[in-house]
């Protein structure tokens, strides 16, 4: 039986009212030395009125300075009412924001 891989793509271009969506894939690395591009990403499309799609599918690394970006962009979008969907994410991603008690507020689980 072939396995599909969750990208959740098509969730994010239209999402409640048909808003178009955006996309921000995260790289393969996502550390302290990637904070302050991942941040820039994030506040380009912190506004943005329709879903905002995190895809993780790709993240084979992650630091907590780069998690707590993701938790605060999670928090602003929500606190205006805005969408945040989870695209693909990977094993590592997934069991590191578990392990971190994260999964909860990022709208992972």
């Amino acid at each position: 039986m072939k396995t599909r891989r969750r990208t959740g793509s098509a969730r994010a271009r239209r999402g409640a009212g048909g808003k178009p969506g955006k996309v921000i894939a995260l790289t393969d690395e996502c550390t302290i030395a990637q904070a302050g591009a991942l941040k820039s990403r994030l506040a380009r499309v912190l506004a943005h009125p329709g879903p905002v799609c995190l895809d993780a599918g790709a993240t084979r690394r992650i630091d907590t300075a780069c998690f707590q970006l993701l938790l605060a962009f999670v928090r602003d979008r929500r606190a205006a009412g805005k969408a945040v969907t989870w695209g693909a994410t990977g094993p590592d991603f997934v069991s590191t924001a578990r392990t971190l008690g994260l999964s909860a507020a990022l709208g992972m689980a």
